[in-house]
């Protein structure tokens, strides 16, 4: 059966079809507009901050056990057990040897902390005592003898029943840095 073609069929679809459009689009517009004269459904209220981020009392070099999670940066965490392990960059520099040194203070790199709760945190130990040489040799050899103080952004990853230690010790401010496991 062959089928007929009716023009006038056509052209009334294609009047509705523009008809609907054009609602649909005035519908909009006016939806827009609405809205932008409606009251702001939310409004803040500015309100103290009822836990104080002030940690002077511990900060200096000699209070490092009882930092907390105060001088935590980069922090990869891991649960061992029932115990979870932090791993974690720290303000303890090598530019900080001399006064710790003169305070008494161990200097390590990346603090070791242990918790049951993730709140209550205890003071382990630094997972490097010093700055491996290797990663100080090659960051001197691309940074014109520059960087190299500081271990950063540690990384834990299980690997066949042990953990790996990723860590990163760069020449900050250059393109340099000694990804060392």
């Amino acid at each position: 059966m062959k089928q007929q073609f009716f023009p006038q069929r056509l052209f009334m679809d294609m009047k509705r079809l523009i008809i609907n459009r054009l609602v649909g689009l005035g519908l909009l517009v006016v939806g827009a507009l609405v809205s932008c004269n409606a009251p702001t459904a939310f409004v803040p209220v500015p309100s103290p901050n009822p836990w104080m981020d002030d940690y002077t009392a511990l900060s200096s070099m000699e209070n490092y056990k009882q930092w907390g999670t105060y001088n935590v940066h980069d922090p990869a965490c891991k649960k061992i057990g029932d115990t979870y392990y932090m791993y974690s960059t720290d303000a303890i520099f090598a530019e900080n040897r001399k006064e710790a040194e003169e305070k008494n203070v161990p200097l390590g790199f990346i603090q070791v902390r242990k918790s049951k709760d993730l709140v209550h945190w205890d003071f382990v130990g630094w997972a490097f005592p010093e700055i491996p040489a290797p990663a100080i040799e090659w960051v001197h050899s691309q940074a014109e003898g520059k960087g190299a103080t500081n271990i950063w952004a540690p990384f834990l990853m299980p690997y066949q029943g042990i953990y790996r230690l990723y860590y990163c010790v760069s020449a900050f401010g250059r393109n340099t840095s000694y990804i060392g496991m």
